[in-house]
């Protein structure tokens, strides 16, 4: 047991001569303190924050009973009283809990019977909002006041009006806890039990006191003074509405009068209104952002101080450009942005940033691209010019998830001009999982057409998607023909279907000795007798483009082999009689002549249909 005026645990001091409901209000009083420290430290999910708002307000509920259904607690700067006995004193460097009360002006709280532990945990919450406000313009007595907690009354310091504190004040009248508070207007049938404010001197008048000056918790100073009897008659009718019910409280004048002339401009003030509402809401959230900044930066130029400081911020005003699809804000805030940060170190965090695998900005940014018209697209590739290089890699995200190829189709000969002088930016893309990625890549490399996409077109040979394949072979038509040759050889020997058709197409009409090297090795082959008939015709018809004399032995032996097959004619035989003929040397149409003597029918009748359909027709 402690002696009298011991400190306790939480660190306030037991005064002697308090009676027990005084300890039991002081031993809440500690209760509470402790759990606003608790608040501040942990979580609001934490399970000590939430066992300690519970116990807070289950004993102030058991404890109101005892206190005959009233609590009031006042507020000096380092204390809190319960009627004129000390329940809480700061101990030496305890943090002051008492300061947001008395800070704000709020010198009194009266917790009635009926109280709910509703009740209490908001007015936890507000407390603990006012004690980390920061530069917030509301404070506590303002929070309160906003929630309307029926059973918690609270009272704040009267107002300085002409005549009022400072007159008191200068007489040596200095406030003291016997003076009456101005308690906050309450609606009809709920004023003080038993009458009045104790110690207001209105025992059982059930009214407001007397205004001093202004009644309103934030003491607005425009709030004039007023007469005895118009502060009576304020007081009185305040009681039933709330604060925002208040009169301005200026000279008075005739009621119907003012309503009348209110009435008169009430009409043009609304549209007036309305048509301002409707210009600001024209205007977006980051246009609105870059012209304040754009301002500020401009002072700062013509004062000679520093703008460095603002450079934090054009950032987030661009990605919010950016989310919006505002592309012309987004030019702006970027040149803005450049002037600020010459290094462009913000600029590429924030394109990383934006770069971020399915990031939400870029997401909704690419789905308002894809809805915009055509104009709004173009301004879109102007953006992306202005961006450069350091966008790569975003610009290629938007190309992987736009859906509408008039996005898509223009864009890649975006990011072909902006990667011209360094392809090597695409590599990374080649890896890409997703088929069509890999294929925008290839189609981006074909319009940068330069020898420096040779390596990452021959990454991509190796694809196992064929239309990934394909791409890569309209890709090497746009490359020199010396750098694209060995490429599509190497395609040619291993391709099969259209896929050879394609690179056929790409490497005729010229007379390419390597090109028919490979096209009798597909001949040759086992296999060839069954691939399409349409593909051993595309065959044929190559080698009669680009064939030479080594292989017109090999034609042939084709051509003549015997069997059953050879009395009636094939597409085969045709195949090669036609071949013979378009290479159209004076051996190869040796060849057919002698095809056409021969005495079997089949060999013969091919023979004869194609020296008589060829350019040497006899």
């Amino acid at each position: 047991m402690q002696p009298k005026g011991a400190t306790t645990m939480t660190g306030t001091k037991r005064i002697a001569g308090r009676s027990e409901i005084d300890e039991h209000i002081a031993d809440w009083v500690r209760r509470f303190v402790r759990a606003l420290k608790t608040c501040r430290l942990y979580d609001s999910e934490n399970p000590a924050v939430i066992h300690a708002r519970e116990h807070v307000s289950e004993s102030l509920l058991a404890l109101l009973p005892q206190c005959g259904g009233e609590i009031t607690l006042t507020f000096r700067s380092e204390s809190i009283f319960h009627v004129r006995t000390s329940v809480y004193e700061i101990a030496d460097g305890e943090e002051n809990p008492v300061l947001a009360f008395f800070r704000d002006g709020v010198r009194s709280i009266k917790f009635l019977a009926g109280v709910t532990a509703l009740e209490i945990d908001s007015l936890f919450d507000q407390i603990l909002i006012a004690a980390e406000r920061g530069g917030s313009d509301a404070d506590l007595a303002i929070l309160i006041w906003d929630h309307d907690l029926p059973h918690i009354r609270v009272e704040c310091v009267p107002v300085a009006t002409e005549g009022g504190i400072e007159e008191r004040n200068a007489r040596g009248g200095g406030p003291g806890l016997s003076e009456p508070l101005t308690f906050w207007p309450r609606r009809h049938g709920e004023g003080e039990p038993g009458g009045g404010v104790p110690g207001d001197g209105n025992p059982g008048g059930g009214t407001a006191p007397p205004v001093h000056g202004n009644a309103s918790p934030g003491g607005d100073p425009s709030f004039g003074s007023l007469d005895a009897a118009a502060a009576e008659t304020t007081a009185i009718e305040l009681s039933a509405g709330r604060s925002d019910d208040w009169m301005s409280l200026e000279k008075s004048g005739d009621v119907e009068v003012e309503l009348g002339r209110l009435e008169a401009v009430a009409e043009r003030e609304r549209a007036r209104f309305l048509d301002d509402r409707d210009e600001e809401q024209k205007q977006s959230l980051s246009r609105s952002a870059l012209e304040t900044a754009a301002l500020c930066v401009e002072i700062a130029e013509h004062t000679g101080e520093t703008a460095d400081g603002f450079a934090p911020f054009v950032p987030r005003i661009l990605i919010e450009s950016v989310r919006c699809a505002d592309w012309t804000c987004a030019c702006e805030c970027l040149r803005l942005l450049r002037t600020l940060d010459p290094e462009r170190t913000a600029e590429q965090s924030l394109f990383a940033e934006l770069s971020a695998d399915r990031g939400y900005v870029t997401t909704q940014c690419v789905e308002l691209l894809d809805a915009q018209p055509a104009t709004h697209v173009e301004k879109f590739f102007t953006f992306a010019h202005e961006v450069g290089e350091g966008a790569v890699e975003w610009l290629m995200r938007i190309l992987a998830q736009s859906e509408q190829k008039e996005v898509r189709r223009p864009l890649t000969r975006v990011i072909a001009d902006i990667c011209r002088s360094n392809p090597g930016l695409l590599r990374q893309w080649l890896v890409n999982p997703e088929w069509f990625v890999v294929r925008n890549v290839i189609h981006i490399c074909g319009w940068i057409g330069a020898e420096d996409v040779t390596d990452l077109l021959q990454l991509a040979m190796e694809h196992p998607e064929p239309r990934v394949r394909q791409e890569v072979i309209a890709a090497l038509g746009h490359l020199d023909p010396g750098a694209a040759r060995p490429l599509l050889l190497r395609m040619l020997s291993r391709e099969e279907g259209h896929m050879l058709g394609a690179v056929l197409h790409q490497l005729l009409p010229n007379r390419d000795p390597a090109v028919s090297r490979i096209l009798l090795r597909k001949v040759t082959a086992p296999s060839f007798a069954e691939r399409p008939r349409e593909e051993r015709e595309e065959v044929f018809s190559a080698l009669a483009q680009t064939g030479s004399k080594g292989i017109l032995p090999l034609l042939r032996n084709d051509l003549m082999k015997g069997g059953w097959d050879a009395w009636r004619p094939n597409a085969r035989r045709k195949a090669i009689a036609d071949c013979l003929a378009g290479i159209g040397t004076e051996p190869a149409l040796e060849i057919l002549r002698a095809g056409a003597r021969t005495w079997r029918p089949g060999i013969r009748f091919v023979c004869r249909n194609a020296i008589a359909k060829g350019p040497h027709h006899e």
